[in-house]
């Protein structure tokens, strides 16, 4: 199974059913149990475009502020204490 790890999102739950992109079907075998990995093929993206929706900065403002929230609550502080610093994003990743 670790060799399919790659090829599964992080916290992602799969069944014995499920078919794995970049993984080999065998018949009678889930891909799990003997992970053989498909063979792969060099390819090119050009003008590629990724768009999260009109909506995406407000969808991060709003996680941001409930992670500040979740912590600060776990921290037994008030959100207009001045010595509590919010977080921030940092860096984003885009995984393909």
């Amino acid at each position: 199974m670790m060799m399919a790890i790659d090829f599964l999102p992080e916290f992602c739950i799969v069944s014995a059913q499920e078919i794995i992109p970049g993984l080999q079907k065998l018949e009678g075998y889930p891909q799990l149990v003997d992970a053989n990995l498909q063979p792969t093929s060099p390819c090119t993206l050009e003008d590629l475009t990724v768009s999260f929706g009109p909506h995406a900065e407000k969808l991060e403002m709003m996680f941001i502020e409930l992670l500040n929230n979740d912590r600060l609550y776990r921290a037994n502080k008030s959100p207009v204490d001045k010595d509590v610093v919010p977080m921030q994003v940092l860096e984003r990743r885009l995984r393909v």
